[in-house]
């Protein structure tokens, strides 16, 4: 599949339904018409949008984790930034607020502090849960459920001491034998426990739920049972997923749910470490409104000072400034080859840019790859193509690092994304690179221009 060309596929087809079917006499009007169809900035279609974003920056190597248990991977540097506060290993857990891009690892900042917590919890025979997780909606739950039974699953020392986690949600319905997750009621490889019965019984580690259930679990005296283990240390985290969402009359009956769970469970202030994760929020924003505060705020007060304030209000916590962990991007000139070694690339026609028939995403970027100039693609004479695959797209990675044209494409997002601009459309993105890479003079049709971005949007972009 190849989105932006199916895209532009739709846009021409509509444009060409709608300029059959109205034919005006008035030539001011036809052209009227045809300025709201084809205009590209007020007429009837809009994007599509493009973004580019840097890598995120790893944590420095050598780097140990401050846990008991393996974790199987190298950290980005917030991801460590975020252990390091939430550990409970010889340290107090500390309230962090995590506001990295989409696709950032949030879950891992907070899942293997939690899951580290319980070893230790669970091998000094502690009872009770350990941690509470709150999702916006119970199919975010139920894909984070996933993640942490094979993070469990997988690990010897976890598994072995039993750690458990479960969701508990209006999906299961006790009078409903047939209903669905209604038989979940011991870990597996890919799944937590989700049976309520079997959670009031013998009550998990972690707790994976909504606000409204958490309600419920406060207040129905048949839910009571899940208590009983809790005692006023029992509970260390309370993590809500999604922080954005809590605003407004939402925010305020979340918040004063909180103070709830901690008067329900003697929970002093300062003993229970809070989370909060969001895509959305983002320290730079200067809008409270995105941080749902309605008071003023001081005009030298950064993002990061009134997403603490917000989250110590709704948390009813102390949060200082630097509990807020912000995403930290590899610069243009880290990810590219030095200046002198960069080259200038000719630019193919807008027609070898085009898609053939029945030409899949992969076929179309070896294609592409030998039109730019790019390492060639070798088929396999043997099985194993996805392996070959695999190795010359690595080698194509490092050939863009030594072009100017990819150099000029990461500077124009990354000055986008400074001034909070957001995703550009193709048109912007057509106009900012041909004014920044002279070889586009070469092509001075607009809509061939487009067409070679398209190829980029492809290939480069995604």
């Amino acid at each position: 599949m190849l989105p932006a060309h199916i895209a532009e596929n739709i846009r021409r087809q509509v444009l060409y339904y709608l300029q059959s079917t109205f034919d005006f006499r008035d030539r001011s009007v036809s052209l009227a018409f045809e300025q709201f169809l084809q205009d590209p900035e007020r007429g009837l279609f809009k994007g599509p949008w493009v973004q580019l974003r840097r890598p995120f920056r790893l944590a420095p190597q050598p780097y140990t984790p401050p846990f008991d248990l393996n974790v199987p991977f190298l950290p980005f540097r917030h991801q460590a930034v975020a252990w390091r506060r939430l550990s409970s290993k010889n340290h107090k857990p500390e309230p962090t607020l995590v506001t990295t891009g989409t696709g950032s690892g949030k879950t891992e900042c907070f899942l293997y502090p939690l899951l580290d917590h319980c070893l230790r919890a669970k091998q000094a025979g502690q009872p009770g849960i350990k941690a509470i997780v709150l999702y916006p909606m119970n199919a975010l739950a139920a894909d984070q459920e996933r993640r942490f039974a094979k993070s469990i699953w997988d690990d010897p020392a976890l598994k072995k001491v039993g750690v458990r986690v479960g969701t508990y949600t209006g999906r299961y319905d006790p009078g409903d034998p047939t209903s669905q997750d209604s038989g979940t009621t011991n870990m597996g490889k890919d799944h937590g426990i989700t049976n309520h019965e079997a959670q009031l019984e013998n009550p998990p580690d972690i707790l994976l739920t909504n606000y409204k259930m958490l309600d419920f679990l406060l207040l129905r005296p048949q839910d009571q049972h899940l208590w009983r283990f809790n005692e006023s240390d029992t509970l260390q985290y309370l993590v809500l997923d999604e922080l954005h969402t809590y605003d407004g009359a939402q925010g305020a009956d979340v918040a004063c749910l909180i103070r709830r769970l901690k008067e329900r469970l003697s929970i002093p202030k300062g003993k229970l470490c809070v989370v909060g994760t969001s895509a959305t929020m983002d320290d730079r924003d200067r809008s409270d409104r995105a941080l749902g505060l309605t008071i003023s705020v001081d005009a030298v007060e950064t993002g990061g000072d009134r997403l603490a304030r917000f989250a110590s209000t709704l948390f009813e916590e102390e949060i200082p400034t630097e509990a807020v962990i912000i995403e930290d991007r590899l610069t243009v000139e880290e990810i590219v080859k030095p200046e002198e070694d960069l080259v200038a690339l000719d630019l193919p026609t807008s027609e070898d840019c085009e898609p053939l028939a029945d030409e899949d995403a992969t076929a179309y970027a070896i294609r592409q790859g030998r039109v730019w100039g790019g390492p060639e693609f070798a088929e396999p004479t043997t099985g194993d193509r996805p392996t070959v695959v695999e190795q010359w797209s690595v080698a194509l990675g490092d050939w863009l690092k030594g072009t100017q044209l990819f150099k000029h494409l990461l500077e124009l997002f990354d000055a986008a994304e400074r001034s909070l601009e957001g995703p550009l459309t193709w048109t912007k993105l057509v106009e900012r690179l041909a004014a920044k890479d002279f070889s586009f003079i070469a092509v001075p049709n607009l809509e061939d221009r487009k067409r070679i971005i398209t190829l980029l949007g492809h290939q480069w972009l995604g």
